[in-house]
């Protein structure tokens, strides 16, 4: 195990994930604001930006199609990769039920997928905390490497993390308890609750969770799904050495995505570099 997280152990409950986050959207008009630098940019030194003016989008970790969906709305040619086919399977419904088929969905993990050698993506996305399944340091410096070859001129990386707010009072939730963090509607009339239970080792940063999902049907029957993962966290100053170690300039980092400045109270780290 190369210190990625096995998505494609998630393949069992890819729907509870799609039900859970389909209509999730607090981030999409800020990465739909960031494509549209490039939505209608031809270059004139570049003649494959003429004969395909369309913005080049690149989303690691891409799950269901949430984002690649608004994204190629906007006129992006959106490529996705993930380690999990089931999730891949709903994004690429989810595309072409949209009557889109100008997209390219890639099975792999971000640490060790191989684009070819010619790809330039004028946005490269890591979207809603995906980083952390990168569990060691050695699979986020593998990603950040593998990529920036592909990160077009005046491109950029776009690295969503957890703000500051996580601890104190996350950490101290991290204890083994069973907690309820929420429920919603499924078909055919079931609901679905969603618990977790997990540890964190502040040595190596990372968080063993179990989420739990139980799909309670209409005939008071109810199966359940254990989705076992350990995610990494990572600090502010650790993740600039980290891009600055890859070759990355950090251009901006933001503590939400109205664009508000990093604080002790943000719940998001939004970190935006040039390659």
């Amino acid at each position: 195990m190369d210190g990625t997280n096995p998505r494609a152990n998630l393949d069992r409950f890819a729907a509870f994930y799609d039900l859970e986050y389909a209509d999730y959207d607090e981030d999409v008009a800020f990465y739909l604001n960031y494509a549209s630098i490039y939505a209608d940019h031809i270059y004139s030194d570049d003649q494959s930006k003429i004969q395909n003016p369309k913005s080049q989008i690149l989303e690691l970790g891409c799950g269901t199609g949430r984002l690649l969906l608004p994204l190629a709305q906007e006129g992006g040619a959106v490529l996705g990769v993930d380690a999990a086919p089931a999730m891949l399977a709903i994004a690429s419904e989810r595309l072409m039920a949209a009557g889109f088929s100008d997209f390219t969905l890639l099975t792999a993990e971000m640490s060790s997928v191989n684009l070819p050698a010619t790809y330039r993506a004028d946005l490269i996305i890591i979207a809603l905390n995906t980083f952390q399944y990168l569990t060691t340091v050695a699979a986020q410096v593998a990603t950040l490497r593998r990529v920036r070859p592909h990160l077009a001129e005046g491109g950029r990386l776009i690295v969503a993390l957890p703000g500051p707010t996580i601890w104190p009072d996350q950490a101290a939730r991290m204890d083994n308890t069973l907690y309820l963090q929420g429920s919603f509607a499924a078909p055919f009339g079931s609901t679905v609750q969603k618990w977790l239970t997990s540890t964190y080792d502040p040595v190596s940063q990372v968080e063993d969770v179990t989420f739990i999902y139980d799909e309670i049907r209409s005939d008071g029957s109810l199966r359940r799904t254990l989705a076992p993962l350990a995610l990494r966290y990572t600090f502010r100053y650790e993740m600039e050495h980290l891009l600055a170690a890859c070759g990355y300039r950090l251009e901006q980092l933001y503590g939400s995505y109205e664009l508000d400045a990093l604080t002790a109270t943000s719940a998001h780290m939004i970190f935006v570099a040039q390659g």
